[in-house]
C-alpha cells in the first residue's frame, strides 16, 4: 500500500496499475498507488482508508457518475478533492456541467498512457500545493482563533478604559499609552478586618470571600459608568468622571452588600490625577499618579465600616455640598500637611442579607 493514492473509476483492464503507481510516485517523490475500481461501489472503501486520495479519475462512460461526484463534493471532508473527468469530447457543454459539479480536470478518451501521466502529476502538483496553502491557513486560523481567545481572557485583566485605548492607539499604529492629565472621581474601598478574618480561612475560601464582595463592587461601578483600575488585594480602586457617579456606586455597594458580612469602608476624592505609563523593558503599568489617590485612600482608612467618607471637593464637584444630608467634619489625613473637610455617609436603606 502507498502512502496516497489516486483512485481510478472506469475499466480497470484499461491501465497499467503498477506501471502507473511507480511513474506517479517518481515524478511526485511520494508513494502513489494506482487504485482502478470498476465503480463507485467499489471505491467507497478508499474514501475512509488511512491512507488519503489525491486524485479521483473518472470515466464519463460509468453510470451516474455526475451524481456520484455531486455527492462526494458535498461532503466536507472531499469538497477540495481534484476530480479529472475523462470524457468522449471535451466542449464547452461538458464543460460547463463539470465546473458546476467541481470537477477542474479533463482528458479525451483515447489519450496515451503518457498524456495521462503528465495530466495526473499536474492535478497531483496543483492539490500538494492546495493542501499546502490551506494547511497554512488551517494554521493562521487557528493562531487568529487563539489570539482571540487570549485577547478575551486579557480583556477581562485590563481597565476598559486602557483596553479602549489600546483598540485606538492600535489602529494608529501606535505602541504607546501618552499620557493625559485629567479631573476625576477615585472611589477606595478596603475590606474590614481582612487580615484578621483570613488568618483562619483556607486560601480557596478567602478568595471565594473576595470575589464574591468584588462581584457587587464591580457591578455597581460599571453600573454607574465608571471602571475598576485595579485590584490590590482585599481593596478596589475605581475612577469615574463624576463625583456623582462615584457616589452612586458607593451607595449602591454598600447597600448591595449584607449587613451580617465582611463590611466595606469607602473613601471618595475628585481632582486632577495623571494617567501615565510606569515601568520598564517589556512590562508596564499605565497607572494614576496624583494625591487624590492617596487621600481618597486616607479617606477610607477613617471611613467607618459600612460605611463611605467623602471629600467637600468631591461633593462640590457633584453640586450637593450644600445638602443638609452632609454633615462635614475635618480630618487631619496621615501623610498630609493640611486637613481636608469631608463626610460620612451611612446608606440608611440596607438590611441584613440585602441582594
Amino acid at each position: 500500500m502507498g502512502n496516497f493514492k489516486v483512485v481510478y473509476i472506469g475499466n480497470t483492464q484499461t491501465w497499467d496499475s503498477e506501471f502507473m503507481g511507480s511513474q506517479l510516485s517518481l515524478m511526485n517523490q511520494l508513494e502513489i498507488e494506482w487504485v482502478p475500481c470498476p465503480d463507485f461501489d467499489a471505491a467507497m472503501g478508499h474514501f475512509f482508508a488511512q491512507d488519503p486520495i489525491l486524485l479521483l479519475v473518472v470515466e464519463e462512460s460509468v453510470p451516474d457518475y455526475a451524481a456520484m461526484i455531486g455527492e462526494i463534493k458535498n461532503d466536507e471532508v472531499f469538497m477540495y478533492l481534484p476530480i479529472l473527468l475523462i470524457a468522449e469530447e471535451v466542449n464547452s457543454d461538458l464543460r460547463k456541467i463539470a465546473f458546476s459539479l467541481g470537477i477542474e480536470h479533463f482528458l479525451e478518451t483515447g489519450a496515451d498512457q503518457d498524456e495521462l501521466i503528465l495530466t495526473v502529476h499536474s492535478a497531483i502538483r496543483n492539490k500538494i500545493k492546495l493542501d499546502s496553502v490551506m494547511e497554512k491557513l488551517r494554521q493562521v486560523s487557528e493562531e487568529n482563533i487563539a489570539r482571540a481567545i487570549q485577547l478575551d481572557i486579557l480583556r477581562n485583566y485590563v481597565p476598559l478604559s486602557i483596553w479602549y485605548r489600546s483598540e485606538y492607539l492600535a489602529e494608529l499604529q501606535s505602541y504607546k499609552i501618552p499620557e493625559e492629565e485629567v479631573n476625576m472621581a477615585i472611589l477606595f474601598a478596603d475590606l474590614q478586618g481582612f487580615s484578621t478574618r483570613s488568618e483562619s480561612m483556607e486560601p480557596s475560601a478567602v478568595v471565594a470571600m473576595l470575589n464574591s464582595i468584588f462581584d457587587v463592587a464591580v457591578k455597581a461601578v460599571d453600573e454607574f459608568g465608571g471602571d475598576v483600575d485595579k485590584f490590590i488585594g482585599d481593596a478596589i480602586l475605581a475612577v469615574f468622571s463624576s463625583s456623582k457617579n462615584a457616589l452612586g456606586a458607593a451607595m449602591k455597594i454598600q447597600r448591595r452588600l449584607p449587613l451580617d458580612g465582611p463590611q466595606l469602608r469607602i473613601g471618595i476624592h475628585y481632582g486632577k490625577v495623571i494617567r501615565g505609563s510606569v515601568g520598564g523593558g517589556n512590562r508596564w503599568d499605565y497607572t494614576l499618579i496624583s494625591d487624590v489617590v492617596n487621600t481618597a485612600q486616607r479617606l477610607e482608612s477613617n471611613a467607618p465600616p459600612g460605611g463611605i467618607l467623602i471629600s467637600k471637593e468631591a461633593l462640590e464637584q457633584a453640586g450637593l455640598h450644600d445638602k443638609p444630608v452632609f454633615k462635614y467634619r475635618e480630618y487631619s489625613l496621615k501623610g498630609k500637611k493640611n486637613s481636608i473637610l469631608a463626610a460620612t455617609l451611612r446608606p440608611k436603606t440596607r438590611v441584613p442579607n440585602a441582594p
